[in-house]
C-alpha cells in the first residue's frame, strides 16, 4: 500500500522546488546580502544559536548519508537480509 500516489508526490516537489527557488531569489535580492562576503558567511553576524543549530544539524545529515550508504552497500551485498540485520555482526 503507497502512503502518496505519484501526482501528489510530483506535486510536493514541485511545490518544494518552487520554494526553494523564491528562498533564494529572496537573499539573492536582499540588499544585505549582496556581496561575496554577506552572502556566505552573513556578513559574520550570525547568533551563536543560529550557528550552533547549523552545525548540529550538519552533523546530522552527515552521519545520515554514511548510515544510508552501508545499509545500501549491506542490502547489495546481502540481497536476502533486511538491513536491520544485515548491519548485525552475528549475522556477517
Amino acid at each position: 500500500m503507497a502512503y502518496l500516489t505519484p501526482p501528489t508526490g510530483y506535486l510536493i516537489l514541485v511545490v518544494y522546488g518552487l520554494f526553494m527557488i523564491l528562498i533564494t531569489y529572496f537573499f539573492a535580492r536582499w540588499k544585505r546580502y549582496r556581496s561575496i562576503q554577506g552572502f556566505l558567511v552573513a556578513e559574520r553576524n550570525v547568533k551563536w544559536w543560529l550557528g550552533a543549530t547549523s552545525i548540529a544539524a550538519s552533523w546530522i545529515v552527515g552521519a545520515s548519508l554514511f548510515i544510508i550508504a552501508i545499509t545500501t552497500l549491506s542490502c547489495l551485498l546481502m540481497p536476502r537480509k533486511t538491513p536491520w540485520k544485515a548491519l548485525n555482526k552475528d549475522n556477517l
